[in-house]
């Protein structure tokens, strides 16, 4: 349990990153990432997302320095600011990447839910062997519109989770118990309120384009 998916990505980097590490962080993204990592001490290198790769990134054109040093390679899907969303092809890619170098992958998935009606929701998890190198940290702020409520998790790798919840003991008391109750009552009923607010999200998104193609 995090108070936000912000607050721990934040401590993901002081507790499985030391002074002079790389890691690996899409651009553009947002910004918690290149700040957290500064503040924990770490090299940033920047992996470009462009509209003609579906702004997935080339793990191919990471350098081998780069993977050697590295301890962790973040991604962001559905992405915060593209709106592109990932596929099982290029999940299953990075696991493998990640394996390959023993760099931990860590998907925020903050968005996972809010999506078009022709896309279906895809967590790095359901990918094989996910959990033995990879992490997601979800957020009920997009998906129940529970911002102010600061509440979110993270799932996957036993000892990385371990690892973060240290630090957190040693930064937070935890969140207030109510809204930790709320978040699972919300969770439990995920589907109803999703489908709600994606049919408004839906209606909104098809008057913007509709308005912009307009008025090219």
């Amino acid at each position: 349990m995090l108070i936000g998916s912000k607050e721990g990505i934040a401590h993901m980097f002081l507790a499985l990153t030391d002074i002079e590490d790389y890691v690996i962080i899409p651009d553009p993204a947002y910004p918690v990432y290149r700040a957290s990592a500064y503040i924990a001490g770490c090299n940033v290198y920047t992996m470009p997302l462009t509209y003609g790769d579906k702004y997935l990134p080339r793990l191919e054109n990471i350098y081998d320095e780069v993977k050697r040093k590295a301890k962790i390679l973040i991604t962001n899907y559905p992405n915060n600011p593209t709106g592109a969303v990932s596929n099982t092809e290029f999940f299953s890619k990075l696991i493998k990447f990640g394996k390959e170098n023993n760099i931990l992958i860590a998907n925020d998935a903050a968005y996972v839910e809010i999506i078009s009606k022709s896309q279906k929701p895809l967590s790095i998890l359901q990918i094989e062997g996910a959990k033995d190198i990879a992490i997601e940290f979800g957020s009920l702020s997009k998906m129940f519109s529970m911002t102010g409520w600061r509440i979110g998790f993270v799932v996957g790798n036993k000892e990385a989770i371990n690892k973060i919840v240290s630090v957190k003991s040693n930064f937070d008391s935890g969140q207030f118990i109510p809204i930790q109750r709320a978040a699972a009552f919300a969770l439990d009923f995920s589907d109803i309120y999703v489908d709600f607010i994606n049919d408004i999200y839906n209606e909104r998104r098809k008057l913007v384009v509709d308005t912009l193609r307009s008025k090219t």
